[in-house]
């Protein structure tokens, strides 16, 4: 039996309490489909201006300096 592989991506925001906005489940851990979907999840909740911290594991997809998901984040929101 194949088994598909998902990663997981809690998106977390701060009101007046911590709230767990989204669990983002993505079929590619790849940095490019962590970002757009932080991205997109973000948007949706109204909040693109008002991340002020990521957090993601220390895999290459994460943290990698040209694909890495943390890169990627911020080039999108500027």
């Amino acid at each position: 039996m194949h088994r598909r592989k998902e990663n997981e991506v809690g998106l977390l925001g701060t009101f007046p309490i911590q709230t767990l906005l989204v669990v983002l489940v993505l079929v590619k851990g790849t940095g490019k489909t962590q970002a757009g979907g932080v991205s997109n999840a973000l948007q949706d909740w109204e909040l693109p201006n008002s991340a002020i911290a990521t957090r993601f594991d220390a895999t290459r997809n994460s943290t990698g300096i040209t694909n890495g998901a943390c890169t990627l984040l911020e080039e999108r929101l500027g």
